[in-house]
């Protein structure tokens, strides 16, 4: 038996299973309390989105949106961050603490 997959219930919901791991999904149903109540759920939620209303672009939307992306620099995709780890010891600051209980505070008795 497979290791429960929360991918393959939701597939189920969406009937583009294969018949075995269609019957994997079902014992997994049959055995698991949780299993049953995430299959609620997920099939619940399945449902109100396909109740929700589909709206239809006109076929020149797609086009000003691109040509917007491409003439807009703000728009366009930032460099990718560069990072080191560890940083270089020289440029990190390390907070030193002094207390009046520190060995270099104490006066002598």
């Amino acid at each position: 038996m497979k290791p429960f997959d929360e991918e393959l219930i939701s597939a189920y919901i969406d009937n583009e299973l294969s018949e075995d791991e269609r019957r994997e999904v079902e014992r997994w149903l049959a055995e698991s309390a949780e299993h049953r109540r995430l299959y609620e759920e997920l099939a619940s939620i399945h449902q109100r989105l396909s109740e929700l209303p589909r709206h239809q672009l006109h076929g020149d939307y797609v086009e000003p949106v691109v040509r917007e992306i491409r003439e807009n620099p703000m728009l366009a995709p930032a460099a990718p961050l560069r990072t080191t780890w560890p940083p270089n010891p020289a440029t990190v600051e390390t907070p030193v603490f002094a207390t009046k209980d520190a060995p270099a505070n104490r006066r002598p008795s």
